[in-house]
């Protein structure tokens, strides 16, 4: 998950041998332009792959070159691709164009390029600007290798329809849903930023803590779901935050203590659906400039929450269909997420 700001100001398996043969391709840095299984879709249609944390990956071209492999990241305010990418694509780097990166846990300026054009499906942009990012250390394993990063600057008035039976992606452009047709789905209402400040262009629903609901950001670049520390310091787990401190502080560490802690909550309540037995990171976010860098609560639904469910996520009307007995356990009369913690985990700092 990435947001973007300019400086000092907010702003918004495939078969081995398939794998095998792109990673050859882009370590020697040289763009395929071989026949996508793509071209025998139907217009609109793509087939997507997953990597290990669920996060859903499809095929795109820039300056019509590729295909390239890009994550789907709604989590992310602007498309990039990785330095790799760049050099394979003979893309030179001019002038001092930064922007700052802003994730969970680091911030950093990255250099910003023009392209004359990025596709994908029946989706098509002219003259974009895109950002430059580190190579990730995954991108040693072929199957989690990707090329960059599809953000919420492409995706934005789209309408992405999953279907994981057979892997296939349906974006359309133009048109709507016909909510009738979708009865039988579990409908999450996804709104704006609501937080003072910037606009950053993510989605958002709400999380039921106690007598809370708190902004949740829906994030299909995460592979996991988290909540911040200062929604549960006051209890159980912020009991469990002070006594790791005075252990770390007696070990003689030193820095910054940052500890997050991996735990299970029999009830989990998102936008009135009830979640059982859901596993829950806990960590700081004041690396975010979406809540304040870390000052407001903040909950992160990332694709560990759809299960691997068929979805449409609506970004015209800005509704997420989710396919699931969700619909079965819609909460009534304000039913709240007070239970115990079934598991708990430590996670060093």
């Amino acid at each position: 998950m990435l947001v973007l700001q300019k400086q000092n100001v907010f702003l918004k398996g495939l078969f081995k041998s398939v794998c095998l043969m792109f990673f050859v391709l882009f370590l020697a840095g040289v763009p395929t332009r071989a026949q996508a299984d793509d071209d025998k879709l139907p217009i609109g249609t793509v087939y997507f792959e997953r990597l290990l944390g669920g996060q859903y990956i499809i095929k795109a071209h820039i300056n019509g070159q590729g295909p390239f492999r890009f994550m789907i990241d709604t989590g992310a305010t602007r498309t990039s691709i990785f330095e790799t990418t760049r050099k394979a694509l003979g893309l030179e780097i001019y002038g001092s164009r930064q922007r700052n990166i802003s994730g969970m846990t680091s911030m950093e300026l990255r250099p910003v390029i023009h392209i004359d054009s990025l596709s994908f499906a029946t989706v098509k942009f002219e003259d974009h600007d895109i950002i430059v990012l580190e190579d990730w250390p995954k991108q040693e394993v072929p199957s989690e290798t990707i090329d960059g990063i599809l953000g919420m600057d492409v995706l934005d008035d789209l309408i992405l329809s999953f279907k994981h039976k057979n892997q296939k992606l349906k974006i359309k452009q133009h048109g709507k849903i016909n909510p009738r047709s979708m009865k039988r789905w579990a409908k999450f209402n996804l709104t704006a930023n609501p937080y003072p400040g910037k606009d950053f262009g993510l989605m958002f629903t709400n999380t039921r803590f106690g007598d809370l609901l708190i902004p949740t950001m829906f994030d299909t670049g995460a592979d996991f779901t988290a909540v911040s520390w200062n929604i549960v310091e006051g209890g159980k787990l912020g009991k469990e935050k002070r006594r790791l401190r005075d252990e770390w502080v007696v070990q003689g560490a030193v820095g910054e203590f940052k500890p997050k802690m991996r735990i299970v909550l029999d009830k989990f309540i998102v936008d009135g659906f009830l979640f059982r037995r859901q596993t829950l990171l806990i960590m700081d976010f004041d690396k975010l400039p979406i809540n304040g860098y870390g000052q407001y609560p903040m909950v992160i639904a990332g694709v560990d929450l759809l299960d691997g469910h068929d979805f449409i996520l609506d970004m015209k009307e800005w509704d997420l269909y989710v396919n699931a007995p969700l619909r079965k356990q819609r909460v009534r009369g304000g039913m709240r997420a007070r239970s115990e913690i079934d598991a708990m985990t430590v996670i060093v700092p």
